[in-house]
């Protein structure tokens, strides 16, 4: 790594922000392992030999801010530096590693789906730079594979439509860290992602808002439904019609996916996220709610089964207090189901 990315130590204990200045960055010549893995979680490698209590009152307000969304800042920065030696390893194997630029670093990156924090991803939208599954990858092979099959497991549908290569075993994908607050349900890992997705799609089933291929099969046996690898019997879904589900539930399937199935991008639904891409965990919990227990003007299930349900779930790994329960669960019923009293005779 060139000399002058190297803070000095005076500089270090100084640092006004936890954010890295991915204008220099992505100037260097190359990235190393370590410096990379803080790069792409969205902290400055600076922070690998700083005392957290050294920093400035507001560089440890912003990783105050950051543990919240992330949780731990060194066991992520720990996931990814594993990730990438892994990558790395299979790359050298092949033969075909050489001296990475920060733009290769991040297209070898996404060519096997190690995502990286929102603050570079924006700082990519903002510079024009975008990103495509090379030709060789395995991800567009998968892609084009499965773009010619009439249907698709539960399996290969929720990995595809965010991203994952659906050929990574259970272990791995819990092994894969999550790092995309606001994009859609945050979890601590990639598995708990998935499974979220995998949830909200047989509550649209159950509710008729999504067609599935073997609905006897599932009628009879409803855990067809829980994320299990492709070599479980489970759910089979359309192509189609799930990614434009899935779009007007605010993901974002692969372009390239889309492409071969030629669909276009889709604008999200006003069941999905805003327009502005803002929501919290407890909004989206709320939706989550709504499509599990098929809740309509017509169907209002009772406060106190919705309650024990919010009970049951976490927001950021956190249990859920009987009171943002009680309140969840009035706010997602409609007004006149909320009014009190005895009956009027």
């Amino acid at each position: 790594m060139e000399q002058a990315l190297k803070q000095t130590e005076e500089t270090t204990h100084s640092l006004v922000s936890i954010y890295p200045d991915y204008d220099v960055w992505l100037e260097a010549a190359s990235w190393g392992l370590e410096d990379a893995a803080w790069l792409l979680v969205g902290l400055d490698p600076a922070m690998a030999g700083i005392n957290n209590c050294a920093l400035s009152e507001a560089a440890q307000e912003e990783l105050r801010q950051y543990e919240m969304a992330f949780g731990k800042h060194l066991m992520l920065v720990d996931q990814y530096r594993d990730l990438l030696h892994d990558v790395l390893v299979r790359k050298a194997q092949s033969g075909s590693l050489s001296d990475l630029t920060p733009v290769s670093f991040l297209k070898l990156c996404f060519d096997h789906h190690i995502p990286w924090h929102e603050r570079l991803q924006y700082h990519l939208d903002e510079t024009g730079q975008t990103f495509r599954y090379s030709e060789n990858s395995s991800m567009l092979r998968v892609i084009k594979r499965l773009a010619k099959q009439d249907s698709w497991l539960l399996w290969d549908a929720v990995l595809l439509t965010l991203g994952f290569n659906p050929e990574i075993s259970m272990a791995a994908l819990i092994r894969r860290p999550n790092l995309q607050p606001g994009c859609d349900h945050f979890e601590r890992d990639a598995l708990a992602r998935a499974s979220y997705l995998a949830d909200t799609a047989r509550g649209s089933w159950r509710s008729g808002k999504l067609e599935i291929v073997n609905p006897k099969e599932v009628e009879a046996d409803l855990s067809l439904f829980t994320l299990l690898d492709s070599s479980h019997p489970q759910a089979e879904v359309f192509p189609k019609p799930f990614l434009l589900w899935a779009q007007d539930k605010g993901y974002a399937p692969p372009p390239q996916l889309l492409e071969e199935l030629g669909l276009e991008p889709r604008s999200v639904s006003d069941n999905a996220l805003s327009q502005s891409g803002y929501s919290t965990p407890y909004l989206q919990l709320m939706q989550r709610a709504i499509d599990v227990h098929r809740i309509t003007d017509q169907h209002q299930p009772l406060k106190k089964e919705l309650e024990a349900w919010f009970i049951e779930q976490t927001i950021n790994g956190e249990a859920i207090s009987a009171n943002d329960a009680s309140y969840m669960a009035s706010f997602i019923r409609s007004p006149k189901s909320r009014k009190g009293g005895g009956r009027k005779y």
